[in-house]
């Protein structure tokens, strides 16, 4: 069942948006694959601190460090959608 404070949220609605935004120029974009039982995640910009492996019910699965501008994982053996999350920036992979 996984610790409530364990899980991510997904917000659907209107943020209030003031003055101008410069986040979206320097987003950092992630993208993963899995190869020899890893999750591969690279990113365009330099990661730090921890990245997240949530479950499609948002229970945390696995965390690992990142110190470069790419990270392995290891990969769940059970098939289904998983969210990784790095800092702001976040995507998904599916595992068959």
């Amino acid at each position: 069942a996984g610790k409530e404070e364990e899980r991510f949220y997904l917000f659907f609605g209107q943020t209030p948006q003031q003055g101008t935004s410069m986040t979206a120029a320097s987003a950092t974009t992630l993208h993963a694959c899995i190869a020899d039982g890893q999750i591969i995640i690279d990113s365009d910009q330099p990661l730090s601190g921890t990245i997240h492996l949530y479950d499609a019910a948002g229970r945390l699965i696995s965390a690992g460090a990142a110190s470069s501008v790419s990270a392995n994982l290891p990969a769940p053996s059970a098939s289904g959608i998983y969210l990784i999350q790095a800092g702001n920036a976040a995507t998904r992979i599916i595992i068959p």
